[in-house]
């Protein structure tokens, strides 16, 4: 976009505006460019500024104009295929397809498409759209997304990811683990049984009934989320975590999904969450529904390792009381987290010094210790509610 002046003069203390919000300031007049225009870019724009005639006038604003922007194809969406859908020999694997739609006017326009597992490419960008999922894998909990991109990569979009759970059960070659879990996660749920109890129950009616150590784990994990899969859930979300970092030791390129949304950028939240803000430069750090809670450690006798007073002498009545949140990681964090497994979190604005982050775990001062941690001080942040009937913020 080009703003000029009354016959082509140079404008001054030039502002660009987005459906009336200022999205760019110049010196002097300036092309404004949208590198890469996404729906989201349509809406009113115009520009304000001074022209010096021969004295500098007053703000001025341009006419409004309407920019629409039409994407060249949908974002793709990742799909299991069904056995009908197969064709040849593959009827008993996994065959993932990544599909999207072209814009009515571009429907000519060839699109390559390539497959990931977590953040690992399983297949560079290619013409096809489907990707088989070798047999080995089939039998693990897996998470895929796909990108799909013009010949030149100008445009490229990547789809959400997707889980494969269940699919051992009719794709595994033996489908005997996966099988096992999926009846008893169902006896857990319509019975109230424990995970324990629900085994018992099964292999009781057939003993070679067998599940490996990890459905087992995920199992566990279905009951203490009260046989629901809540995804905010704050043992899930160290769940996934701990699944993350097993699966990607590098660390190179972590799934967004795993981060939580900047606070920043988004203006309401829930009703009843605390939003909690660097004391220093006041700015949004992350909310409470992002604190991982942990049950109390065993206070000084889990540190004995590191005094020189032996463990027995050690009170054991007064437990040490957090003086840390652990958090999920936000967006914010991301730079920081990337090529590295333990490092300083500073606050994004001031660089002040928030706490610490270790991919392999760090120990809470009440002796737990919390594997990957992100450890925020509490006396480095501020607790910020609000009011239910002014809407304004009270800090605690």
């Amino acid at each position: 976009m080009r703003c000029r002046g009354w016959y082509d003069k140079v404008v001054y203390k030039l502002h660009y505006y987005h459906d009336d919000q200022a999205v760019r300031y110049f010196h002097s007049s300036t092309n404004y460019t949208v590198l890469q225009a996404r729906a989201s870019d349509s809406g009113r724009y115009q520009c304000s500024g001074t022209m010096r005639i021969p004295v500098e006038s007053a703000p001025m604003f341009s006419a409004k104009v309407v920019v629409t922007v039409q994407e060249l194809f949908q974002t793709p969406v990742l799909r299991v295929m069904s056995p009908k859908e197969i064709r040849g020999t593959a009827h008993r694997r996994v065959v993932l397809r990544c599909e999207t739609r072209l814009h009515p006017q571009k429907r000519d326009t060839p699109l390559q498409f390539a497959f990931y597992k977590y953040s690992r490419a399983v297949r560079r960008f290619d013409w096809g759209a489907e990707y088989t999922v070798p047999e080995p894998e089939v039998e693990e909990l897996e998470a895929y997304w796909c990108e799909a991109a013009t010949a030149t990569r100008s445009v490229r979009k990547r789809s959400p990811w997707l889980q494969l759970p269940g699919l051992g059960l009719f794709f595994s070659h033996a489908g005997i683990s996966r099988s096992v879990a999926i009846v008893t996660a169902f006896l857990m749920k319509t019975d109230h049984l424990t995970f324990e109890k629900a085994y018992e129950n099964l292999q009781t009616i057939k003993p070679e009934a067998k599940m490996n150590e990890g459905f087992e784990c995920q199992l566990k994990l279905y009951q203490a989320m009260g046989y629901e899969v809540d995804t905010s859930s704050a043992i899930y979300k160290q769940y996934r975590l701990q699944k993350v970092t097993e699966k990607y030791p590098e660390l190179q390129n972590l799934p967004q999904e795993l981060f939580a949304v900047d606070p920043t950028t988004i203006s309401q939240g829930l009703k009843d969450e605390v939003l909690y803000k660097c004391r220093k430069c006041r700015r949004s750090l992350f909310r409470s529904s992002s604190i991982l809670d942990h049950n109390e450690g065993s206070g000084p006798v889990a540190f004995a390792h590191k005094r020189m007073t032996p463990s027995f002498m050690l009170a054991t009545g007064n437990q040490a009381q957090c003086t840390s949140y652990f958090i999920e990681p936000v967006q914010w964090m991301e730079s920081t987290l990337l090529g590295v497994m333990d490092g300083q979190l500073l606050c994004p604005k001031c660089s002040a010094k928030l706490g610490s982050f270790n991919w392999y775990g760090e120990q809470c001062s009440c002796g737990r210790w919390i594997t990957p941690a992100f450890q925020i001080h509490k006396n480095r942040v501020d607790e910020m509610k609000m009011l239910p009937v002014l809407g304004s913020q009270t800090r605690k």
